[in-house]
């Protein structure tokens, strides 16, 4: 495998083929001629590989980039985001990068251990978490009904991974782990702040790198789905199965506990299948049935281990904080002021957040979200397409969202990348990613020009002209380990 080149102008993206996650090389032209290379992520949900194997994937990264990475970028701690560097499996440490050089680790303000504000949604969040480890410890202890609720948590801990072969140990921390382990290979680490410094390339004219997120708004890193208008249609039958799902599994209980529940069903839908209770379990009766039939005579169900029961709506809101914690950054190149959008997962309180700042360039002037996103030609879709994660409206609407990207000169030049394994994720998770209605906007915005990392060939839809297609044909690169695109700045 021949190293990775840089284009004479602009950037090369790379978005490697693992499976259901993030992993992103990209390609720069440094002043002396050498490749600059940046990584954004490198993780994958295990089970959904496609063609290769992670290690086949770091291999490959090490020899492109001679096994140099100029800058590694983490967006957030998930799983399906840092596993590919670092992982521990049962009593063996498997360090992938061991053999990678990393100049610079690029990190969110949320990981800084000297931002007052970080610690302390870090402490609020690292005391949640040990509650719901400790309450998924007592529910696996408690027999047939208490293991499978413990198994539904477990898999939706995906932030903290733990050992497979005692999938309920008190472990934890694998994945913050992985953040360490690239830490300690960098020879510098930098957290980085929204509408607040302009970030440069070291050694790369004029490129220009402004994060977007996450907020420093703690109300904002809350907001986790979008409301009204601003959400992408999605399928009514699943939305109802869902609702049937917290109405059976959390109304009992009384008041202030079905408000939360009621709540979480706005705020949540859909859930994944295998976290509903089967349809034969729920009934007229107020759900008595179910919780006889699944919790009478454990011990765990006593009053004051009520609050075991709420362990799948906490992790499932724990995990959707952390896609809010993701760091966005809108790359741009100097001669054309084009600009790559990366934005982790983020959800909607980041997207909203984004309207709300600006930066002040060395010349002087302001730039708005406006002016990047309408100059934004590439979108790294968030969170696999998943329904939270990328925002509908229109160019004129009050709040950003995919529409304000790529306008004016800008908008035939729109291309897309969904980090998903699209059958994985439907018949083995049970995930709607990407959200079909997204995918159909992506597909029109970007007049087919949408790669998927389950589809091996992106094809021309019957709308885009030929040579419009042959362009961009001339830009791409297409096989079972990888896809590339080329943004000229020409």
């Amino acid at each position: 495998m021949p190293v990775m080149p840089a284009p004479a102008s602009g950037v090369t993206v790379r978005m490697y083929r693992q499976g259901h996650g993030d992993c992103f090389l990209l390609a720069f032209r440094k002043i002396d001629g050498s490749p600059f290379y940046m990584l954004i992520d490198c993780g994958y949900k295990p089970g959904s590989q496609i063609h290769r194997q992670i290690q086949e994937i770091v291999d490959d990264i090490h020899e492109s980039t001679n096994g140099h990475l100029d800058v590694v970028v983490i967006t957030h701690e998930h799983q399906d985001h840092v596993n590919g560097f670092w992982v521990q499996v049962g009593a063996n440490e498997i360090e992938r990068f061991q053999h990678i050089g990393v100049d610079r680790l690029w990190l969110a303000w949320t990981e800084d251990p000297h931002d007052d504000l970080a610690n302390e949604l870090r402490e609020r969040f690292d005391d949640e978490l040990l509650g719901l480890l400790a309450a998924r410890a007592s529910l696996a202890a408690a027999g047939a009904a208490g293991y499978a609720i413990a198994e539904r948590v477990s898999a939706l801990l995906e932030l903290e991974g733990s050992n497979p072969l005692n999938p309920f140990a008190l472990e934890g921390g694998t994945n913050k782990r992985a953040i360490q382990f690239i830490k300690h290979k960098a020879n510098e680490t930098l957290y980085l702040n929204p509408f607040n410094t302009i970030y440069s390339l070291p050694n790369v004219d004029g490129v220009r790198v402004y994060a977007m997120g996450p907020p420093r708004s703690e109300s904002l890193l809350l907001s986790l789905d979008p409301l009204g208008s601003e959400g992408f249609e999605r399928n009514l039958a699943e939305t109802a199965q869902s609702g049937a799902f917290l109405a059976a599994a959390m109304d009992h209980g009384g008041g202030n506990f079905a408000t939360a529940a009621g709540n979480a069903v706005e705020a949540q839908q859909p859930f994944a299948r295998r976290f509903r209770i089967p349809e034969n379990e729920r009934n007229a009766s107020d759900h008595a049935v179910f919780f006889q039939t699944h919790l009478d005579g454990d011990d765990w169900r006593r009053i004051d281990h009520e609050w075991l029961r709420t362990s799948e709506t906490i992790a499932l809101r724990l995990n959707n904080e952390v896609n809010n914690t993701s760091l966005v950054m809108a790359i741009e190149l100097p001669g054309t002021q084009r600009v790559l959008m990366f934005v982790g997962d983020a959800q909607r309180g980041s997207w909203i957040s984004w309207d709300d700042g600006s930066w002040t360039n060395d010349d002087g002037q302001e730039v708005t979200t406006t002016d990047i996103l309408g100059r934004t030609v590439f979108y790294k879709v968030g969170h696999h397409g998943s329904h939270n994660a990328t925002l509908k409206g229109e160019a004129d609407s009050i709040y950003p969202n995919l529409n304000w990207m790529a306008q004016g000169n800008f908008a035939a030049e729109f291309v897309a990348m969904i980090p998903a394994n699209e059958v994985w994720a439907n018949e083995e998770a049970h995930w709607t990613h990407p959200l079909p209605s997204i995918r159909d906007a992506l597909m029109q915005k970007a007049k087919g020009r949408v790669f998927q990392t389950n589809i091996d060939n992106v094809e021309k839809p019957p709308a885009t002209s030929q040579q419009e297609w042959d362009t961009f044909q001339n830009s791409i690169v297409e096989n079972d380990l990888y896809f590339e695109y080329t943004v000229l700045d020409t």
